[in-house]
């Protein structure tokens, strides 16, 4: 059984990517083969010899999930608007999506090393199902690689209401068209206004997560409520771009924001955001933060 090197997975993604051809490979040396020659001299027809299968199957449309995936988790909008432009133009989607990626080489970086771990997760999958059949052990999956360019060159910015809040009010737009969806208009109208009151003061910080061209994919508000009887640190607003959820984002913005209002040991951290979508409560938990006081509607 052939050794899976980094020069054989590499080998692999370049024939899974060819449309054109049919690829076997050598089971005893790990050479690709093409399939007529793997089947013998005027065998075209024939079944590969034993010694060789076929590599994975990579289909056009595995690879336009791919681009898809990708071009979620930019968060420079300009060129995240380009790529799903590109993933429009139908028949000539992958030249185009190539197009728009030659104009960043940062993106088109990330591009090749996101492609490079999901085509090779694929590959050490069937490699683990080549060796069970064969009675060996598998070998399991490789570390996960969680360095996506797109979010490990987050830079997360700290700053008091004057500078914060242009940032706040662009997401909160975002905010409320989600939250319409949840809520009748009512509520989205009451709750708007009462944050939008907030945000015009001048008692409170901001946290959030640059777009690179001026906004924020992500920003949380707070500030802290002191009183002779007790010490409250209190987040009135956080919001996360869908594109760039489940990523541990809003639970790091929650974590600098109470560091940035300086609670001491002891003090009660408090998440009272009134335009907080429910799928935040399962990170809230995680983050070590109990749900009380149940908030509910109805509509004659």
């Amino acid at each position: 059984m052939f050794e899976l090197t980094r020069d054989v997975i590499d080998d692999m993604i370049f024939a899974m990517e060819d449309q054109e051809g049919a690829w076997q490979i050598d089971l005893g040396t790990g050479g690709l083969i093409a399939r007529e020659e793997a089947c013998g001299d005027g065998e075209t027809l024939a079944l590969p010899r034993p010694e060789t299968v076929a590599i994975p199957a990579w289909s056009p449309r595995d690879g336009f999930k791919l681009m898809e995936s990708f071009a979620s988790g930019v968060r420079l909008p300009s060129a995240r608007r380009a790529l799903f432009e590109a993933l429009e133009h139908g028949r000539g989607v992958f030249k185009a999506f190539k197009e728009r990626l030659s104009g960043h080489p940062d993106l088109e970086r990330g591009f090749r090393e996101k492609k490079a771990r999901v085509m090779g997760a694929r590959i050490r999958e069937w490699y683990d199902d080549l060796r069970e059949a064969q009675g060996l052990e598998r070998l399991g999956e490789a570390p996960e690689d969680s360095s996506d360019l797109v979010s490990a060159d987050l830079g997360y910015s700290s700053g008091l209401a004057s500078s914060a809040r242009p940032i706040m009010l662009g997401l909160l737009d975002e905010v409320i068209e989600e939250m319409a969806v949840e809520i009748p208009q009512a509520l989205v109208a009451w709750n708007t206004e009462l944050l939008k009151k907030r945000l015009e003061a001048e008692d409170w910080v901001g946290v959030w997560v640059d777009d690179g061209e001026g906004g924020a994919i992500a920003g949380a508000a707070g500030r802290r409520e002191a009183r002779p009887a007790f010490s409250l640190s209190r987040l009135f607003f956080i919001a996360v771009h869908k594109d760039f959820r489940r990523q541990g984002i809003a639970r790091t913005l929650i974590e600098k924001l109470f560091e940035e209002l300086g609670a001491e040991e002891g003090a009660v951290a408090l998440i009272d955001s009134p335009l907080l979508p429910s799928e935040y409560e399962r990170s809230l938990i995680s983050s070590g933060f109990s749900i009380f006081g149940p908030r509910a509607w109805r509509q004659s």
